[in-house]
């Protein structure tokens, strides 16, 4: 299985759902779901149509006791805008171009078996070109806190896995930052001020001893509204594709990204020029051996379906390094 730093190995055969550790798994997961998180805030969009943000949506748990390190780097460009499907040149859009620069860092710890706990923080730094002047944003994004539960482990007969998870995009940054005692638009903010509810599942099909291995992955984003009365559409992804296995280090992943994103709303009104869908192609090389991980992927938009005229992502290109610790 292709997982970061290869922290996740074989299973024996599944364990009874009627123990106490899966209970302990049940009280986490009911807690993920009710905590309460009032008066927190989320990040805001950044290029509409972008992938998401750090690395634990794309591996499933971790063996017990496994503390998984990961950081990383996106970079976001937008230079075209779009009207539905078509390319459009519009004299009444002022944005030129823009950039988004993201740091994260994913911290992973599988406290019982089939149970894995992350939680990813977030750095944003924004860069808009107008038509006649520059913006700058930067500051701390959010959290995303996010517990994942195996309902079937890969073990040697199945060499399948199938996991989900529950969790929230939990903003700690802020919602408004100014520029000359201006406060910037909304998509320039490090965080727009609501609370937003994630929802994932993850699905892997090995095929050994043949050299590749089927994975699908999908996260649905239940945005909350904020004190002003402006929430994000909710947000459908779904990542799916092939690792193919080069040597025993290097692998190749052949992969597709599709985002179903609804309008935004304030005031409980449709806000124009928000909401879509996109389609993304992905290759991705990936160095992996027992305790460390290297990834370099592209992410490149071939299919877009805009309501009204918006700026989309030329390309995306992102970077991360793992390390795996065995915690005794």
């Amino acid at each position: 299985k292709i997982t970061m730093c290869n922290a996740r190995k074989t299973q024996t055969p599944r364990e009874s759902y009627a123990n106490p550790e899966t209970l302990k798994i049940g009280v986490i997961f009911i807690l993920l779901l009710f905590i309460p998180l009032a008066n927190l805030k989320s990040q805001g969009c950044c290029i509409v149509g972008t992938p998401k943000t750090g690395g634990t949506f794309d591996y499933g748990i971790l063996l017990r006791n496994s503390f998984l390190i990961n950081a990383g780097y996106e970079f976001y460009r937008g230079t075209k805008l779009y009207n539905g499907k078509e390319r459009v040149v519009s004299s009444l859009m002022p944005i030129k171009d823009k950039k988004v620069h993201n740091f994260y860092i994913d911290l992973s710890y599988a406290p019982l078996n089939r149970l894995t706990l992350s939680i990813t923080a977030i750095y944003t730094q924004k860069i808009r070109k107008l038509t006649d002047v520059v913006q700058k944003s930067y500051g701390v994004g959010d959290a995303v806190i996010l517990g994942k539960f195996s309902i079937i482990a890969p073990n040697i007969t199945n060499q399948r896995e199938l996991t989900v998870g529950l969790g929230w995009k939990v903003p700690i940054g802020n919602s408004s930052f100014r520029l000359d005692g201006v406060k910037l638009s909304i998509d320039m903010q490090p965080t727009i001020g609501s609370i937003d509810k994630i929802i994932w599942f993850y699905f892997y099909q090995a095929f050994l001893p043949k050299p590749f291995n089927f994975f699908v992955s999908g996260i649905f984003k239940l945005n909350g509204r904020n004190l002003d009365g402006y929430k994000l559409g909710n947000e459908f992804f779904l990542n799916t594709g092939f690792y193919i296995k080069l040597n025993n280090y290097l692998f190749l992943t052949a992969r597709g990204r599709l985002k179903y994103y609804a309008s935004d709303t304030y005031a409980e009104l449709p806000v124009p020029n928000t909401g879509g869908q996109w389609f993304f192609v992905s290759p991705e090389v990936i160095y992996l051996n027992d305790n460390v991980s290297l990834r370099f992927y592209l992410d490149y938009p071939v299919y877009l379906n805009v309501k009204g005229t918006q700026l989309v992502p030329d390309y995306i290109v992102g970077l991360s390094v793992g390390y795996n610790l065995k915690i005794k």
